[in-house]
């Protein structure tokens, strides 16, 4: 007997009962650039581009759009930001004492202070990447939002009830010299789904769009459940 192929196709059966007994649908993947995340419902891709290490993808529903964005930087220039980022945040100690030009110093910083990592990244992507003048009321690292299991995501949003200009940026060691960054503007009204927020003053709220692709996120293609069996 062929075990295999009956599994397979107990297992189908299983997702397919549990997806209509919620009364929900599956969200189609994108796979691409070493990046996978789910499309929401609703939205494609409207821009899928690689311009030399850099990739950027925008998804859209023709009223708002999200773009991720995976930037290659070197070595040097993360030391060098972490740094930066740690002087600002902790005095004029760090630059003076650590050499920028020590391998691996940016993985040893991560290790010990993930949130100011992360938290250089985000300021490079806003500053630096995207560019914005958007006025951020909030940011900070320790929202319910973890994407791709990153504990310390450095978050910006606008001022607005909801807001409506989201801004991410993460980095892992795995991820060795890329990081990953998100912006999101809605103009629209969307589901909004309740954030934790570490110290926060007041109550967080998020578009569903843009948290269905934070929550799936990951760098690295997604293996189908039938081609794990």
């Amino acid at each position: 007997m062929k075990l295999k192929p009956i599994l397979l196709a107990l297992v189908l059966l299983t997702v397919t009962c549990i997806l209509e007994s919620c009364g929900q649908q599956q969200n189609e993947t994108y796979s691409g650039h070493n990046l996978s995340f789910a499309i929401p419902e609703g939205w494609t891709v409207v821009k899928d581009v690689q311009n030399g290490n850099d990739t950027q993808i925008v998804l859209s529903d023709t009223t708002s759009a999200i773009r991720i964005d995976l930037i290659k930087i070197t070595e040097l220039e993360l030391n060098r930001l972490m740094l930066e980022h740690l002087n600002s945040r902790n005095g004029p100690s760090y630059p003076s004492e650590i050499d920028p030009t020590t391998h691996g110093l940016w993985k040893l910083i991560y290790c010990l202070t993930p949130w100011n990592a992360n938290g250089a990244m985000g300021s490079y992507y806003k500053d630096e990447v995207i560019k914005t003048r958007t006025s951020y009321c909030s940011s900070g690292s320790e929202s319910s939002i973890k994407p791709d299991q990153v504990e310390y995501t450095s978050v910006y949003n606008s001022c607005e009830e909801p807001p409506n200009d989201w801004l991410l940026a993460w980095i892992k060691p795995e991820y060795e010299d890329d990081f990953i960054g998100v912006h999101a503007i809605f103009l629209g009204d969307y589901e909004e789904i309740s954030l934790e927020w570490q110290g926060g003053s007041r109550d967080h709220t998020m578009q569903r769009p843009l948290y269905v692709v934070l929550t799936t996120i990951t760098r690295g293609d997604i293996t189908p459940i039938w081609e794990m069996i």
